[in-house]
């Protein structure tokens, strides 16, 4: 898992171009989401005391309920808070499309296209309805879990991974992803759309494109299935 990452370090050192991209793709469109507020739900999660109790027993989200916890605790404004998730968010969608760009430009032969596709992938407009009614900061958090749990999956499959890098890989992805999910349950959805045609990329033979199709439902289930007994059996009040 070192050569894991220091490959995942030289991403970032040697495709400066995709943060380059990413920044000023992320800054026009954030510039943009800036200027719609919130809904009254998320503004009342930032103002209510005791909001992440809601988010930690009945929308059993205790990542998330943690998170507020300690938001709560810091005595900052709701304004701040604003301010505070809208920078989280711009970071966070930067980090992960300079991430998924540097993946797909491994099967694209253009820069360009790698950056517009990864951005238009992470961030097209059919989103911003859960901009309105989501924790901005938390809800791309999420994205960028997702997004790096889907690069160690690439990794693994393009490289020649012993069976214990696989483990420790499949420890790793799972680990995000349970972060993920009980951050906002739904969200390990993109883990699987992100993995779909690097499926395709990875499988000379429909044995392989099977195991790999495996591997992926099994890596949803998990956190899915243990979102939902937490939900129901253990997160009730």
């Amino acid at each position: 898992m070192n050569n894991l990452a220091n490959n995942f370090k030289k991403l970032f050192q040697n495709n400066k171009i995709y943060l380059i991209y990413s920044s000023i793709l992320s800054l026009l469109y954030f510039g943009f989401d800036y200027s719609i507020e919130y809904s009254t739900d998320a503004y009342a999660s930032y103002m209510d005391k005791g909001s992440w109790v809601f988010s930690f027993y009945e929308n059993a989200r205790p990542v998330k309920g943690v998170i507020f916890y300690i938001f709560e605790n810091m005595n900052l404004s709701a304004g701040i808070l604003y301010h505070l998730s809208w920078f989280c968010a711009m970071l966070f969608m930067i980090l992960s499309v300079t991430i998924l760009a540097g993946v797909y430009n491994k099967y694209l032969a253009s820069e360009k296209l790698s950056a517009i596709l990864s951005f238009l992938i992470l961030a097209n407009p059919l989103i911003i309805e859960y901009f309105l009614f989501e924790e901005k900061g938390l809800f791309i958090l999420t994205i960028l879990l997702n997004v790096i749990a889907m690069y160690i999956t690439e990794y693994m499959w393009s490289h020649d991974t012993t069976f214990k890098g696989w483990i420790k890989g499949t420890i790793g992805i799972v680990i995000l992803l349970f972060n993920a999910v009980f951050i906002y349950q739904t969200s390990v959805q993109v883990y699987v759309i992100l993995c779909l045609p690097l499926i395709l990329f990875n499988s000379e033979k429909f044995a392989e494109f099977l195991k790999k199709n495996v591997y992926v439902g099994f890596m949803y289930a998990i956190p899915m299935g243990t979102a939902f007994i937490t939900a129901k059996y253990i997160l009730v009040i």
